[in-house]
């Protein structure tokens, strides 16, 4: 059975958490919430969600600085973020939020199908870079077990990359070729 995707919901609003809420659990999406940002910091860390909706405007800390503990940490780094704010609409903003590691800003109003489908783009996204990461690894893993000696070069002869048995073959560290 497939896990469901969780969001950490970050609004102090009440009304706002809960009517994204509702959206979000009938689109089929865990969803844990925290109204402060002190409560998510604390909840991405220990939940560690697929993907965090924050609002910028909150009580305590605001959502960019929120965002900076985020990617700052290097249990929650890799989360994506959207940053959602009914406040914040100016472009500086946005750009702000992006530029800080945000992986969208969104205004609100927001309809329930545009805040859906960038969920599921981020999403899509964030699987295609984890799917790479394993497919690198993997050949990784292949290449440098193989006993025969590989090298690779640019087109000017320099060489790209190589695996160990070549640089037993040479006698040389991976630093001196």
């Amino acid at each position: 059975m497939k896990e469901k995707t969780k969001i950490l919901l970050v609004d102090d609003y009440d009304i706002g958490r809960y009517s994204t809420k509702k959206t979000l659990e009938s689109a089929g999406y865990e969803v844990i919430e925290a109204d402060s940002g002190k409560k998510a910091i604390e909840l991405a860390k220990s939940e560690k969600p697929d993907l965090i909706i924050l609002d910028v405007n909150l009580p305590d800390i605001n959502g960019f600085e929120v965002l900076k503990h985020i990617k700052g940490n290097k249990d929650t780094k890799d989360i994506s973020v959207i940053h959602l704010s009914a406040t914040c609409k100016d472009k500086e903003s946005k750009i702000f939020g992006i530029d800080e590691g945000a992986d969208s800003y969104l205004v609100q109003p927001i309809e329930k199908e545009e805040l859906l489908s960038t969920i599921k783009a981020i999403l899509r996204m964030k699987r295609a870079e984890l799917e790479e990461k394993a497919l690198r690894k993997e050949k990784e893993l292949i290449f440098s077990s193989i006993n025969e000696g590989i090298v690779f070069l640019d087109k000017d002869g320099h060489i790209k990359d190589c695996n160990p048995a070549f640089l037993s073959i040479v006698g040389k560290n991976k630093e001196d070729v």
